[in-house]
């Protein structure tokens, strides 16, 4: 359980082929830096965005198909990436977080799936969202208009 773990700070779990996290993940309440990329993770727990001293988050190459994570609990976090996952939905909080989407190497969102209708719009430019499995369709959304 990772609720004994309550003064861990770091957690680098990298590839280790994790398919989900448990609901008690979000017990480890000081917890700012988390590497979990190289997973098999499909989706967060709900109370994920109960980590509010979240600073880093790294959930590249993983199997995300939906990011709805309420950022706007998170006020530390200024290092998110995303890329390398079969992402299809985005959260609209993503827009009132401290993220600096511009920058490389505080965003990284490209090679997922970003096929929707509407992205949020802080995150609609070629250059944030870089590579896209379906970019013919996300250019005539939002970017180009």
């Amino acid at each position: 359980s990772f609720g004994d773990l309550t003064n861990l700070e770091y957690l680098n779990l990298n590839g280790n082929q994790i398919l989900y996290l448990p609901e008690s993940f979000s017990d480890i309440s000081i917890l700012s830096h988390i590497n979990l990329s190289g997973n098999s993770l499909s989706y967060l727990p709900e109370n994920f965005s109960e980590l509010e001293f979240l600073n880093y988050l790294d959930l590249g190459h993983n199997q995300i198909e939906s990011f709805e994570i309420n950022l706007t609990k998170l006020n530390y976090l200024n290092t998110l990436f995303l890329d390398n996952n079969f992402l299809t939905t985005m959260t609209e909080t993503i827009c009132f977080s401290g993220l600096d989407y511009f920058n490389q190497y505080n965003f990284l969102i490209e090679n997922n799936n970003l096929c929707i209708e509407t992205i949020p719009e802080c995150i609609s430019n070629e250059t944030i969202l870089g590579y896209q499995g379906c970019i013919e369709s996300v250019s005539k959304n939002l970017i180009n208009n």
